[in-house]
């Protein structure tokens, strides 16, 4: 729940707000009234990949925070910033906008990367989640299917003997960008049983048969989390989330319903 309420809020407002290392953007959708939830995208996007999310929810009555993640979207590191940095790096960025917005509670709702950065905050601030939704998200880097997580490893590599050798400072920066991104992929997240362990807020865990996560992967976190639920959808890929809308807006409705949220 908020700490305070504005009365002169409009439904919808954007801002930036500094870290020691990035600056990072956020919009919030609806009034102070609705119970916050906070959406969480994944590896190279935006929050504009929630367009469709955000508007469900907040017709629903939720309070609903969009930010983009350190070096994605609108959120630029700063100069003195480290490209090697990890999900849970993340997650404490989350931690500073809802102290930002003055809220104390928020549900999580991630994907694929932004699902990961979800439980890491689950995991590290319990007082400050109220619930977690996450969608094709992996505890461990070898979560990911063998010959997928072997590709991220290889770009990873491959793009940082590139830089050094490349003389344009454009297409290094290209290079260093897919160091980034890679490298996040394929050094973490770092979610051990202990971890896992310690999230006390009900967790909906939601994944695709033939997702880039491995199933038993999927299996193993539900079994890890204490008050958490698996759901498997049949022949559903990674990027379903994005394409296939209603099918995983059912699960995620029976969740609230569960839990007393859905108007």
């Amino acid at each position: 729940m908020r700490k305070r309420t504005d009365e002169t809020e409009t439904a919808r407002k954007s801002g930036k707000f500094e870290t020691d290392d990035a600056r990072i953007y956020y919009e919030v959708h609806g009034d102070g009234n609705g119970k916050p939830i906070v959406l969480l995208h994944g590896n190279g996007e935006s929050h504009k990949i929630f367009e469709k999310y955000a508007a469900w929810l907040q017709d629903k009555g939720f309070q609903v925070i969009l930010m983009d993640s350190r070096g994605h979207g609108h959120s630029l590191l700063k100069k003195t910033s480290s490209l090697e940095f990890t999900t849970r790096d993340m997650a404490g960025d989350v931690l500073k906008l809802i102290h930002h917005l003055g809220i104390e509670k928020v549900t999580l709702l991630g994907f694929s990367d932004g699902a990961n950065i979800a439980l890491e905050f689950a995991s590290l601030y319990q007082k400050h989640t109220a619930g977690v939704i996450a969608v094709s998200g992996n505890a461990k880097p070898w979560g990911m299917l063998l010959p997928y997580y072997l590709f991220v490893g290889a770009e990873y590599a491959v793009s940082g003997i590139l830089r050094e050798f490349c003389q344009d400072k454009k297409q290094r920066r290209k290079f260093d960008r897919s160091r980034m991104l890679n490298g996040l992929m394929f050094h973490s997240p770092d979610l051990t049983e202990e971890r896992l362990g310690k999230i006390q807020a009900p967790t909906l865990l939601i994944a695709g048969t033939n997702d880039v996560i491995r199933v038993s992967h999927s299996q193993w976190m539900q079994r890890q989390i204490p008050k958490s639920r698996l759901v498997l959808l049949k022949g559903a890929r990674h990027a379903d989330f994005l394409h296939k809308r209603e099918r995983y807006m059912k699960v995620i409705e029976r969740f609230f319903e569960e839990r007393g949220d859905w108007e």
